[in-house]
């Protein structure tokens, strides 16, 4: 359920009411992926960041020199969360985790080569995850709108 007015949105989801800026810049279309190093702050099309700092033993493992892209959903997408048994599409994995849907597209996907690595601050999937006193980067995903829970 959603309720416009006066430049604010009130939605409704899982029995939450949600007040949203209605201020705020729509998702642009997908971009083309964008190339990513770790150790930068990405801004990305809709005015979210993307940062990450160096942690050991958790977070994305990723290889010296190894390209990172980010991208966003496009339908069929599967993780398998770090710890987690089996794989699951995205969309189930959101729904699970209750993410709202105004949110979904805006998830920011972290591929290592071909495969994805990472979903926003969310998961690392499983191949990706650093252990024990491997180094790796803890992820965090700011979205840059206002947002009040009621």
């Amino acid at each position: 359920m959603q309720i416009d007015w006066s430049g604010w949105s009130v939605r409704k989801y899982r029995d939450r009411l949600y007040l949203l800026d209605m201020g705020l810049p729509d998702m642009p279309a997908p971009p083309p992926a964008i190339n990513w190093r770790p150790d930068t702050q990405l801004r990305l099309p809709d005015g979210a960041v993307l940062s990450a700092k160096q942690v050991v033993g958790e977070g994305l493992k990723v290889e010296v020199g190894e390209p990172l892209r980010v991208s966003f959903r496009e339908g069929g997408e599967r993780c398998k969360p770090a710890g987690r048994a089996g794989s699951n599409s995205l969309k189930n994995l959101f729904q699970e985790y209750r993410l709202e849907p105004w949110l979904r597209q805006r998830v920011p996907l972290i591929y290592c080569g071909d495969e994805l690595a990472a979903v926003g601050d969310l998961w690392v999937c499983e191949a990706f995850a650093a252990q024990g006193d491997e180094p790796g980067y803890q992820l965090d995903w700011r979205y840059s709108y206002s947002l009040k829970e009621y």
